[in-house]
């Protein structure tokens, strides 16, 4: 017969009292008169049952995959250990593997526990992936556009600018992902406007482009992180947070800027504490030119010094396009033509 009982019910300590060795199982199991089994046969088998093994499962240990990111895991509580015997067939006065258990005693064996630990169980977390760079979207409007308009003016009173107005829920002509931003000054305006050897559209100029950026800012150190513009032409403006992603007005910009050379160059601040280490924020940088000359110069510098996003800047683990899959906290960006 086979039965189960957890270590706590097995509760006889020291040798088994004389009831149990005088009563029908225990004179089976241990009694000197002959039987169908050898008396060392018997006490064999009753060494053996009695060196119980029990084994102990460790907590599940999560394994999380190299990701851009850090995510919070939690283990699981072990579970109690049983102990499992088998009554040999020829002990049929015997009732349970208690009294089986019980009656082995009188042989004076005490009883063993041996402990063994099962390899520990592990579980993987699905990993997102994720694209570094930013992504960038294109727009190049007719000189005789209400856009064009707007242009005319902003480029030299910002608060003239309404993003949301030039391209909330207008196609761009061109969007992708990029490894740098920014470019210098281009004189050969009539040209399509030239980006991290990306040209536009062929047929288009430079006047009356917007061009934007949007992505998530990893930082991998606390500190400050500057977001800067050292050149304007015509127009631009930074959103850091929230406001990146929605209700994206100008008035809720962070640092804008109108036509003009800045040394030291406009500057906005984002510190970022130990526990927001690893955490995303979202951003999003705007320019556009209403006539003439195209340029901007910006960059994002971490506590280091270091430049993580920039003219001629490789791509990096710090500036993310976007992630997909369970628990990204940096998730696929709305599409351009939907945002406000």
């Amino acid at each position: 017969m086979k039965g189960t009982a957890t270590v706590a019910a097995l509760g006889l300590s020291g040798l088994a009292s004389a009831a149990i060795c005088n009563n029908n199982c225990g004179r089976q199991v241990a009694g000197t008169a002959a039987g169908k089994v050898p008396l060392e046969t018997r006490r064999a088998m009753c060494s053996s049952f009695l060196a119980t093994t029990t084994t102990v499962t460790p907590p599940v240990a999560t394994q999380t995959p190299p990701v851009v990111y850090n995510r919070n895991v939690h283990n699981r509580a072990a579970a109690s250990p049983t102990v499992t015997g088998d009554v040999p067939a020829y002990a049929t006065m015997c009732s349970s593997n208690v009294d089986y258990w019980s009656a082995c005693q009188c042989f004076g064996i005490a009883p063993t526990t041996i402990t063994v630990t099962a390899p520990t169980p592990t579980t993987t977390l699905a990993t997102p992936t994720c694209t570094q760079g930013v992504e960038y979207a294109l727009w190049v409007f007719d000189a005789d556009s209400p856009q064009a308009e707007e242009l005319g003016i902003a480029w030299q009173y910002f608060p003239a600018v309404n993003r949301n107005s030039l391209v909330a829920g207008v196609t761009p002509v061109q969007s992708g992902v990029v490894a740098q931003v920014g470019f210098p000054q281009w004189m050969d305006y009539n040209n399509p406007l030239r980006f991290d050897g990306i040209s536009g559209p062929a047929g288009t100029g430079m006047e009356y482009n917007v061009l934007e950026h949007r992505g998530y800012l990893v930082p991998s150190a606390a500190g400050t992180y500057a977001f800067q513009f050292s050149s304007v032409d015509d127009v631009a403006a930074v959103w850091v947070g929230a406001h990146a992603k929605s209700d994206i007005t100008t008035s809720q910009s962070v640092l804008n800027g109108t036509l003009g050379d800045f040394n030291p160059p406009l500057r906005y601040a984002h510190t970022v504490t130990s526990a927001d280490v690893g955490k995303p924020v979202p951003f999003r940088v705007f320019w556009a030119n209403a006539g003439g000359p195209a340029g901007h110069l910006w960059n994002v510098v971490d506590p280091s010094g270091a430049e993580v996003l920039g003219y001629g800047t490789q791509k990096n683990k710090q500036i993310i396009a976007s992630c997909s899959g369970a628990g990204t906290d940096a998730p696929a960006w709305p599409a351009w033509t939907s945002e406000s």
